[in-house]
This record gives C-alpha cells, sequence and structure tokens, in this order.
C-alpha cells in the first residue's frame, strides 16, 4: 500500500469527516485534538489537508515534539508542501549553538 492510498483510507474514517465537516462549515474555529497515539495526528492533518480543506498552523508542546510531527508530515505530502517554524538557526560564532531568540 503506498502513502496515497493510505492517505484516502484514513480521510475516509467516520471521524476525519466530522473534523473535514467543522473546518468547512465557514466559521473560524481552533480545534485540539487530544489523545492520538504515535502518527495519528499527523496522519489526520495530512488527510484533511489532501481533501483541500486548507491550510493548517500545528502546534506542539516544545521543539522535540514539533520535530517529530514535521518529519511525519513531511513524508505524508511531501517537503514543499510543509514549513517548520522556527527553523534552527545557528550562529557561525557559536557553532554547534541554537540561538535561543530562534528556539
Amino acid at each position: 500500500m503506498d502513502i496515497q492510498a493510505l492517505l484516502q483510507l484514513y480521510a475516509s474514517h467516520p471521524c476525519v469527516g466530522v473534523l473535514n465537516r467543522l473546518m468547512t462549515e465557514g466559521t473560524d474555529r481552533n480545534i485540539l485534538m487530544k489523545g492520538l497515539a504515535g502518527s495519528a495526528a499527523a496522519m489526520t492533518v495530512s488527510s484533511l489537508f489532501t481533501q483541500g480543506t486548507g491550510n493548517f498552523i500545528c502546534l506542539l508542546n516544545d521543539l522535540e515534539e514539533a520535530g517529530y510531527f514535521y518529519n511525519d508530515v513531511k513524508q505524508l505530502l511531501g517537503e514543499e508542501m510543509v514549513y517548520f517554524f522556527p527553523s534552527a538557526y545557528r550562529r557561525d560564532i557559536k557553532y554547534g549553538h541554537t540561538d535561543a531568540a530562534n528556539e
């Protein structure tokens, strides 16, 4: 099974359909997804994105969690469709140290 078939299968789940309907009602909403294990959140966001629901801003608890989420979504949608903010800017003066303002 390829990635696109997996995303389509995931998008056919009733809960993902409810999320899609909530997001396309025309009102501004913040949706909090809790209790999803592993890559379930990345699969949900990616399947909604492939359905043309819109753009997403995903806020995660810390840099490590955000990095794992970013890599999952990047694998599902492709690198050109996903942005990671802030990027890990490194100073030349302190090689190997992440700039605290950008973290």
